[in-house]
């Protein structure tokens, strides 16, 4: 079927579900790529960046792989030129825009996770300078005689921290 001979109604509808799938699929992927990031977290999980050079030869291949592709297929040649045109074009947007308001954003958050941080090293410190507490502890035992008597005895219980 000639995608011309389509009915401009229909033409719009596609344009419509296209952009509606395309929004939900990425408030989706946002959602649970923070769920799935909480719960690394909550395991103990270390997060860290790409380094500059992993970053440089996965862009290097992947637009190698790209070029191939763009030399094989023109239809995927014309969209990936004016993408490409279009992706050095946005940079400055981006540069002004949106990495100013990730530097501003992540510097905040990075401010309060050391807070938070440092408040949890002085709970743990704090804890771990509690001295222990006693406690009775009370055993049943058995006599000779088969009667049940109680043993009470002071126990001193460890504190907060893994020396004991």
């Amino acid at each position: 079927m000639d995608y011309l001979k389509i009915a401009e109604s229909v033409i719009e509808q596609a344009k419509t579900a296209a952009f509606e799938a395309n929004t939900r699929m990425l408030a989706r992927y946002d959602a649970l790529n923070n769920e799935a990031l909480q719960r690394l977290i909550a395991n103990g999980t270390q997060l860290r960046r790409f380094s500059p050079e992993i970053l440089a030869a996965a862009e290097e291949e992947s637009f190698a792989l790209l070029n191939e592709f763009a030399s094989e297929d023109a239809d995927f040649n014309t969209i990936f030129q004016d993408r490409s045109s279009f992706r050095e074009r946005i940079y400055a947007w981006h540069n002004i825009n949106e990495a100013g308001f990730a530097e501003y954003v992540y510097a905040r958050f990075n401010e309060q996770q050391e807070e938070d941080d440092e408040a949890a090293e002085e709970v743990e410190t704090a804890e771990a300078a509690e001295p222990a507490e006693e406690t009775a502890v009370v055993e049943e035992t058995e006599t000779a005689e088969g009667d049940a008597s109680e043993e009470t005895e002071t126990v001193e219980e460890e504190s907060g921290s893994e020396d004991g």
